[in-house]
């Protein structure tokens, strides 16, 4: 992206610092110390009247060291793994579909009961809306609560380390290198990075413990080892 910055002359003569005259006999920044201050590329410096100098330059985003690791150290707080755990089962339980399915058998057996027509039909009904509507419930509200009371290893701090070769994994019981084949699929929110491993074994990393960088990262590096994001 092109940009230009009216730069205004200086008559600073601190000792060490790098300037460059003009041909007013004024002072101005040097051009590499405003290539390296503002990571862009000068393209033109244009002298004005005035105290003024029109200063073209070029915005050079930085290129992210894809190789190096990523690292990232953080303790799980009871109110932040109840919230995976529920990001977790509205993604394996298609809660939208089950909720939905639930109001309407709940709400059909009502409907057939009041009118004294369904029968055991109507009554299958109601108990079946009720019972999957309890299900999602308690996935949702009550098993979050009872997994992070049940397992101590949760209270322990974690530290991770992704790279190129594996998964670092250390808390004070465990130090060991997971591989990347290990983990069937993945996904994110604005909160969190949830990683999986067999049919029920799951990984969260939150994602306020990473930099801006380092999120990006991670995720080129999972989309490169584990596959596309799931929904």
């Amino acid at each position: 992206m092109q940009r230009t910055l009216l730069w205004r002359h200086s008559s600073d003569q601190r000792q060490g610092s790098q300037r460059a005259g003009n041909e007013n006999g004024k002072s101005l920044m040097s051009t590499t110390a405003i290539q390296q201050s503002m990571s862009c590329r000068i393209l033109g410096i244009h002298h004005t009247t005035g105290r003024h100098v029109v200063v073209q330059y070029l915005v050079v985003r930085p290129r992210l060291a894809m190789n190096s690791p990523v690292t990232t150290t953080f303790t799980f707080t009871r109110d932040e793994y109840i919230l995976a755990m529920k990001r977790h089962y509205r993604s394996a339980l298609n809660v939208g579909r089950d909720v939905v399915a639930g109001l309407l058998a709940v709400a059909g057996g009502i409907f057939l009961v009041m009118r004294s027509s369904g029968g055991w039909t109507a009554w299958a009904l109601l108990v079946a809306g009720v019972v999957l509507l309890s299900m999602v419930a308690y996935a949702l509200f009550v098993l979050p609560s009872i997994i992070y009371r049940s397992q101590p290893k949760l209270k322990d701090e974690y530290s991770l380390r992704f790279a190129e070769d594996g998964i670092g994994f250390k808390t004070r019981s465990i130090d060991s290198t997971l591989q990347w084949s290990i983990y069937q699929s993945w996904l994110f929110d604005n909160d969190f990075y949830i990683m999986y491993h067999g049919k029920r074994d799951l990984s969260v990393i939150p994602r306020r413990t990473l930099s801006a960088d380092d999120d990006l990262r991670l995720r080129q590096m999972l989309t490169a080892k584990i596959g596309p994001p799931r929904n």
